[in-house]
């Protein structure tokens, strides 16, 4: 069988890292910890990706590690776009170019004071 994640890690390099206590937060606010989550507008898996925007097929979203992977790559592309800031990254991760104009400040809170570090 074919690990997904090293295949990832192949064709497209290692995502900038992302810290494990971040990326559980996001997981627990976007999916509560559950591989199975999908929303209504499509996005899969524990990091609520959008297969469209995924270099991994959609089956393997719900590999936890593939999630995190993925959903690792997509806040580092918006925190580029935001000149480093991870505010507006998650804004960006949660609510797209609408998070670039300031939209989803609540979903920033909630990531950052969740609590949840994994485990």
């Amino acid at each position: 069988m074919i690990n997904i994640a090293l295949l990832l890690f192949a064709l497209h390099g290692q995502p900038q890292p992302c810290t494990p206590q971040l990326m559980a937060r996001i997981a627990h606010v976007e999916s509560r910890g559950s591989v199975w989550a999908t929303s209504p507008a499509g996005c899969v898996g524990l990091h609520q990706v959008q297969p469209r925007y995924s270099y991994a097929p959609r089956w393997a979203l719900r590999i936890p590690v593939v999630s995190r992977w993925e959903g690792c790559r997509i806040l580092r592309r918006w925190q580029r776009r935001c000149r480093g800031s991870l505010r507006c990254a998650l804004r960006a991760y949660s609510h797209g170019n609408a998070g670039l104009r300031g939209e989803g400040e609540w979903y920033v809170e909630k990531v950052l004071r969740s609590g949840f570090s994994g485990g």
